[in-house]
């Protein structure tokens, strides 16, 4: 083989190389990100929750049910109380209708009342149509 064929050889098999890890690395910062919103549910700053929030729905991340459910019962301010709901019925859930029930049960600000009240509607008709 001449110099050039082997120089060739060993810069394709770099490259495979560095792609194959390039994909390994996306597939962890996917793991790694959907973590980081799950985590960013319980941030200070009620826009990063809200933010994290809506970015988990349309991830279909379900191990993200119960801390959108435990920022639905005890955020301090109605906004990420909204956001988690609207995210909750996203994810479509049915089983969450009673706890969304109760959530509505014990809500004190009539806005959060509005938008529970229409996602447990949305969860019941999926049901419906579903089942």
């Amino acid at each position: 083989m001449n110099n050039k064929f082997k120089l060739s050889l060993v810069g394709t098999l770099v490259v495979l190389m560095v792609l194959s890890f390039g994909s390994m690395l996306v597939a962890a910062d996917k793991i790694t990100y959907e973590e980081y919103l799950i985590k960013s549910l319980n941030d200070e700053d009620v826009a990063r929750r809200a933010n994290a929030a809506q970015q988990l729905a349309p991830r279909n991340v379900t191990e993200a049910i119960q801390p959108l459910v435990q920022m639905l019962q005890n955020d301090k301010d109605f906004r990420g109380r909204i956001v988690a709901a609207v995210a909750l019925m996203k994810l479509g859930d049915q089983t969450l209708i009673p706890t969304l029930k109760d959530a509505y049960q014990n809500e004190t600000r009539k806005t959060v009342q509005t938008v529970l009240a229409g996602v447990i509607r949305e969860l019941q008709k999926q049901a419906v149509t579903q089942g």
